[in-house]
């Protein structure tokens, strides 16, 4: 029997619950994250188009919505 140890955020797999960890800890968890900078597209939208996250020593990052759900024309 192979025993694997898997990555809870990313669900990558890993031969030591070490390389796990390390790994799960490398991904930043939403306290160290501070959203900015919405954009609405349209007035009916509920969700921002775009939307920059800064971590708070400074890296920034900005995500498009790719989904229109229901009623987010």
């Amino acid at each position: 029997m192979i025993t694997e140890y898997i990555c809870e955020k990313c669900k990558s797999r890993y031969m030591t619950a070490d390389e796990a960890t390390r790994c799960e800890n490398w991904h930043l968890k939403t306290e160290k994250l501070i959203i900015d900078d919405l954009v609405y597209i349209h007035k009916t939208d509920r969700f921002p188009e775009f939307l920059t996250i800064f971590t708070k020593d400074g890296e920034e990052q900005v995500y498009q919505k790719y989904f229109s759900g229901e009623g987010d024309d």
